[in-house]
This record gives C-alpha cells, sequence and structure tokens, in this order.
C-alpha cells in the first residue's frame, strides 16, 4: 500500500519591494499609463493623441468599474461621494433638450434663438450646453482621471504603481525638453503651436510642463517617507531619501526650463512643502541631514546655473522669464474683464462645458480682435464658472471645502501621512497654477489630480511595512 505523499504547500513567488516587482506582466499596467500620459499633454491639438489617450483610459476603468465596491467607497468619503454625483448631474442635466420657450428666456440665448428663426423658422429645442457636443466631449475627457482615481482609491499598491509611473513619464518629458533646448526651433515638439520654439517635453504648453515638474517634487518626498518606513534587506541602488533629492533637482530644472512665471514662483511652495514631508517622521538625523544638505545644494547650484545661463544667452527661456514682468505684454489681463462680464451675462445658468471658445468669439471685444483665436481662458476658476453658471460656483467651493477637510489632518499627530500630505500639497499647486491658466484641461494633469484626490479620499492611514491593498 502506497503511503499518500505529503506536498509541503508551496510559498507563493516572493514579492518585490518595489511597487512594479520583477514579473514582466506588472510592467504592462504602468506601461499603458505611461503611454496614456505621454499622449495626454495636449488638447485640442491632437485629436488622434487625444482620442488613443482616452481609449487607454476606458480600457483601464472598465474592469474596476464593473467589480468597485461603490457604497462602501460613498461610505469612505461622503463628501466628495456628493460632490461627485452632482457634477455627474450637472453635466447630464447640461445635455438634456429643454422647450424652446424655456431656454430662450434664459440670460444670454435671445442671439440663439434669433440664430434658429433665422435659419429654421422658429426657436427649436436646445439644451443648456450652448455647444452640446463639446459638453460631451468634455464628459468622455474625464474618462481617464475616473480610471485612475478608482484604481488608486481601491489600491495601496496601484497608487504606489501610479506615483512611480508618473515620476518615469516625467523623467522622458525631461529629457524631451532637454533635447529641444538643445535642437534647432521646433524640433523634437509633439505639437504645433505658439510655444513650439520653447522647452515644453511632452506636454502641448510649458505652463504644464512647469507645474508637473514641481508636482513630482511632494509626491517623491511623499513615496520616499512611506518606503522609509519598509524594512528589507535587499540592496537598493537608489535609496528612498536620493530618489527624493534626484526628483527635487529634476523637477527644479525642468520647471525653470520652460520659462513658465507662475510655474517658477509654485516651485518654492512645492520644495518646501517636499522637505517638511521628507523630514515629518522617523528618519535617521544624519540621513535626514545629508539627503537636505543635497537637495539644497543641487537646487542653490541650478538656480545659479540658470542666472548665469539667462545672461550669457538672454534669448533663452530663462532670460525670458526673468525680462518679462507679471503684468507686461500679457494678453490674459487684458482678455478677463471680458470674461467675468460674460459670466454675468449668462448667469445663473452658464455656457455649457466646453464652450468657451464658441462663447467667447460671440461675445469677444472689438478691440481685442486678432487672427488667433482664444483656445481656453487661461484661468479655469473663470472658465469654469462661466460654462457652469451657478452651480460649478457651488461645486468648486465645495472642493475646497473638501480639500481642506482631508488635507489639513494630514498633517497632525497619528494622523500623519505623507502620501495624503504630498496628494493636497499637488492639489492646492494645481489649482493656484489654474488661477493663470488651465491645467485642467490635459489629460496628464487631470490623472495626477485624480490620482491625489484619491489618495486623501481613503479612509485607512498607511501603515509602513505592508503592501497589500488598505481598506476602502
Amino acid at each position: 500500500m502506497v503511503a499518500p505523499s505529503h506536498r509541503t504547500a508551496s510559498a507563493p513567488r516572493s514579492v518585490a519591494p518595489d511597487a512594479f516587482g520583477f514579473s514582466p506582466r506588472q510592467f504592462v499596467l504602468p506601461g499603458l499609463i505611461i503611454i496614456m500620459l505621454a499622449l495626454g499633454g495636449g488638447s485640442a491639438q491632437a485629436p488622434l493623441q487625444l482620442a488613443i489617450a482616452e481609449l487607454i483610459g476606458l480600457g483601464l476603468l472598465i474592469s474596476p468599474a464593473l467589480k468597485a465596491p461603490w457604497r462602501t467607497l460613498y461610505r469612505g468619503d461622503r463628501l466628495f461621494g456628493w460632490l461627485a454625483i452632482a457634477l455627474i448631474a450637472l453635466i447630464v442635466a447640461q445635455l438634456v433638450p429643454l422647450p424652446a420657450l424655456l431656454w430662450s428666456g434664459w440670460p444670454g440665448r435671445a442671439l440663439f434663438a434669433q440664430g434658429d428663426i433665422l435659419m429654421a423658422g422658429h426657436a427649436l429645442q436646445r439644451p443648456l450646453a450652448l455647444e452640446p457636443d463639446q459638453a460631451v466631449a468634455a464628459a468622455i475627457f474625464l474618462i481617464p482621471a475616473a480610471a485612475i482615481w478608482l484604481r488608486v482609491r481601491q489600491s495601496d499598491h496601484f497608487a504606489d504603481q501610479w506615483i512611480i509611473a508618473w515620476l518615469v513619464f516625467l523623467a522622458g518629458s525631461l529629457m524631451v525638453a532637454l533635447a529641444q533646448v538643445s535642437a534647432p526651433p521646433g524640433d523634437w515638439h509633439l505639437y504645433a503651436n505658439s510655444h513650439a520654439n520653447l522647452p515644453t517635453g511632452l506636454f502641448a504648453n510649458r505652463n504644464h510642463q512647469a507645474i508637473a515638474m514641481a508636482s513630482a517634487i511632494p509626491l517623491a518626498a511623499g513615496l520616499s517617507r512611506k518606503w522609509l518606513g519598509r524594512a528589507t534587506r535587499q540592496p537598493q541602488i537608489l535609496t528612498p531619501g536620493w530618489l527624493f533629492a534626484v526628483v527635487s533637482v529634476g523637477g527644479v530644472v525642468g520647471a525653470l526650463l520652460t520659462g513658465s512665471r507662475t510655474g517658477i514662483a509654485l516651485l518654492g511652495p512645492a520644495v518646501l512643502a517636499g522637505l517638511a514631508i521628507y523630514c515629518n517622521g522617523r528618519v535617521a538625523p544624519r540621513q535626514t541631514r545629508l539627503i537636505v544638505l543635497a537637495t539644497v545644494l543641487g537646487l542653490l547650484a541650478v538656480a545659479v546655473a540658470g542666472v548665469v545661463l539667462a545672461t550669457a544667452a538672454p534669448g533663452g527661456a530663462l532670460g525670458l522669464v526673468l525680462s518679462r514682468s507679471y503684468t507686461a505684454d500679457d494678453d490674459r489681463y487684458r482678455f478677463w474683464p471680458g470674461i467675468v462680464r460674460m459670466i454675468f451675462k449668462y448667469a445663473p445658468w452658464g455656457t455649457g462645458f466646453g464652450s468657451f471658445r464658441r462663447i467667447y468669439e460671440v461675445n469677444e471685444p472689438a478691440d481685442l480682435l486678432s487672427p488667433l483665436y482664444l483656445n481656453h481662458a487661461h484661468n479655469d476658476w473663470l472658465e469654469f464658472t462661466l460654462e457652469a453658471g451657478l452651480a460649478g460656483m457651488v461645486l468648486a467651493a465645495g472642493f475646497v471645502v473638501w480639500l481642506m477637510a482631508r488635507w489639513m489632518p494630514a498633517w497632525r499627530g497619528i494622523m500623519a501621512d505623507p502620501q495624503r500630505q504630498a496628494a493636497g500639497t499637488v492639489i492646492a499647486l494645481v489649482l493656484a497654477h489654474s488661477c493663470f491658466d488651465y491645467p485642467f484641461r490635459t489629460i496628464a494633469m487631470s490623472a495626477c489630480c485624480a490620482a491625489c484626490v484619491a489618495l486623501l479620499s481613503r479612509a485607512g492611514i498607511h501603515q509602513p511595512g505592508g503592501r497589500g491593498d488598505a481598506d476602502v
């Protein structure tokens, strides 16, 4: 009689301490994300790249959306849940056809009703959105951000993957920017626009490249602080602290190259917040001093080199930022007052998402007419208010309240969480940048902010040492 064999239960394959691991299959998801980000650095300038990025985002969204515990996610952060539901409801409400007698009497609609009468003989049914096809496009544009938000919201492991993918994407964008600086004007640029002679990296707009580079600093600080809590005996080529130092210097270089005044101004808060996040916790005093000293010296060297280069080559991007004031020769300060008047003209309903370009053309002051069109307001607060009306103002105020309610506790006592600190810092930086530009109008930056929103929404506080998914 043959005795039954007693096979020892095989242990699971070892899991590497880094976020990607060593299995080739684990590179597929981060690779798709990096491709999506690389194609999502522009907006309407490259419709094919935009469509591919949106399709990748849809692919990333379907599976987690079907499996997501939506009720649990809502209970974990009720205020954000209500804000998200309200935003979806507003988008849907803007697309519902309304009787001609109703909408034609609303503020700012008379001109469009007259156009319908001239073309069709009578006023037509129209939705609240004056450009409904653009409102649909704006809703589709949110798909990649929704995919990243949902995956980060549910998985602590994916949150690490996302941050690394973001840093790899920005490293590639910095390399492209360096190539653009050394190449003839226009070479190595993915988008043909007014910034085609400046180092924009993988973005179409140098301001978006600048704020993306600044965002890398607090995110690297938060990830480094998280990894410092993990006990590992395996040798590491780049320790978490030096990762933060290298990313900080790279982020500063990338932002300075663009010549973006607002992006460069936000470097100070980004670096200070990064240092505060990295040093806030149980870090070896000697190692902390070395990392901070190396970071500060590196940043000073970059600043000195920038001034020298700007003096030696005043025609470059650094010379441009040092020679320009914040108001002189900047058209945005001329057309902002007109946009404010448009907000009151179309209040309280707004004009509908994605309608800014057409509405501005209809209402553009005669003294500002030019052969070039204005694609965005270069102030996302004004543009969102114009398109979303009073409901948008309430949503924006609610989001700021939510941000403060989730971000501030992340800095206090036992509730301190470096990744939540970093996430709130990035959102605050982008919101500040939105006063002078439109970073949320790119897939790359909207996905970054969506990931940060998800990190702030997470109910559980990360405990160093674990790799599993945190509770949602």
